[in-house]
């Protein structure tokens, strides 16, 4: 009698399971305006590559002294880890400030570095960055004025999801899905954002670890902001159920469709009676 076999998989790395996780969504609303999607989560991908399943898929080039064990698994997950000297990345990117949300996962590590720059959106001198040492989202325009600012509230060692969406001259924070501050964004020179660097700018090094750096080109509600917290890292892009297979029924005395010889006098664990 033909019996059915489970396949079980560990976790993948990025090539065996990037296709499982990234086509796979219990929350399709959420990919909506998801244009790029930095998901450390989905498996190792390299030291001097991070990949985006966000819509632009615009990769990032990591510097400095990464290596395989920066990909560090914790609550089941893999994290990138930061050194807080020189591990970083920069990509180019073209966001609109008006109408924008980012959202990262951190865990700082304080003894590391008390000035990190956990992402920084940059144009010249207009920027907003997350600085974990100042504890805030930092907002400056082309003219370099201090324009905004957001409370992060920062928790040294602990998970935390951090998150701010801008909206015309308002930007608001979230931490853990829950609005947590209110700053003006300004009369911003120019809301167009070309670069992106994470883990550190100059000499404000980032040390810790990171997973879903996500941006939207859109402001994310209330309710969506909670949304991302709730289902967790990972819960955004998700594997696709465990394949079930049997195997092929088989003439008795003969060859089955796989051409493996089946003996009709077998007995029920495989043994000759």
């Amino acid at each position: 009698m033909p019996r059915s076999v489970r396949i079980d998989r560990p976790q993948p790395t990025w090539k065996q399971g990037f296709a499982r996780y990234a086509s796979v969504s219990a929350h399709p609303g959420l990919r909506k305006g998801l244009i790029h999607a930095y998901s450390m989560g989905l498996g190792p991908t390299g030291t001097s590559t991070l990949r985006d399943v966000g819509s632009r898929k615009i990769n990032i080039p990591l510097v400095g002294s990464m290596t395989a064990s920066d990909w560090v698994i914790s609550d089941g997950r893999y994290w990138l880890d930061f050194d807080g000297s020189d591990d970083a990345g920069t990509v180019t990117v073209d966001v609109d400030m008006n109408g924008f949300t980012v959202s990262i996962w951190i865990v700082y590590d304080a003894a590391a570095s008390t000035s990190g720059h956990v992402v920084d959106f940059n144009q010249g001198t207009s920027r907003l960055v997350a600085r974990v040492g100042s504890n805030d989202w930092f907002i400056r325009d082309a003219s370099s004025n201090t324009i905004g600012s957001v409370t992060m509230f920062r928790d040294d060692g602990v998970i935390n999801q951090h998150a701010v969406t801008i909206l015309g001259t308002t930007a608001i924070g979230y931490k853990n899905g829950l609005q947590n501050s209110t700053g003006s964004n300004g009369a911003y020179v120019s809301p167009t954002i070309n670069n992106l660097k994470i883990g550190l700018n100059g000499g404000n090094k980032f040390a810790g670890l990171l997973d879903e750096i996500l941006i939207w080109d859109r402001a994310l509600t209330d309710a969506e902001h909670y949304e991302i917290f709730r289902i967790g890292r990972g819960g955004i892009f998700q594997l696709k159920p465990t394949v079930v297979a049997k195997a092929p029924a088989a003439p008795a005395g003969g060859v089955n469709p796989k051409g493996v010889f089946s003996n009709p006098f077998a007995g029920p664990f495989g043994g000759a009676i």
